[in-house]
């Protein structure tokens, strides 16, 4: 949490953001549920600091670490922007998901 503070208190006033969640829902042993643990918890928009913090404040890692799904859904959620984007992934540690099984 305070990795991702540092990342907005350093962010541009002009900056559009979203955030996106990966292993913070399925606390539990089901790896194909566990690997798809990703959403929007923040949608891409203008960047209020205190809303960002606040909503990433309540979040608990909880299982899985599924960064390949994350990144792809985060694309997903650039889509359609103007202007240069850059996805920020900030984790409690490494893929535990990748690759998975068909």
């Amino acid at each position: 949490k305070q990795a991702f503070n540092d990342v907005l208190d350093a962010a541009p006033e002009e900056v559009h953001l979203g955030i996106r969640t990966l292993g913070a829902d399925y606390p539990g042993e089901d790896r194909k549920v566990g690997c798809k643990d990703t959403k929007q918890l923040y949608p891409v928009g203008p960047l209020d600091r205190t809303e960002a913090k606040a909503a990433v404040a309540t979040l608990a890692p909880t299982g899985f670490t599924p960064i390949g799904p994350a990144l792809l859904g985060a694309a997903d959620d650039l889509e359609g922007g103007e202007g240069s984007r850059r996805i920020v992934l900030i984790t409690d540690g490494e893929d535990t998901c990748g690759p998975l099984d068909p």
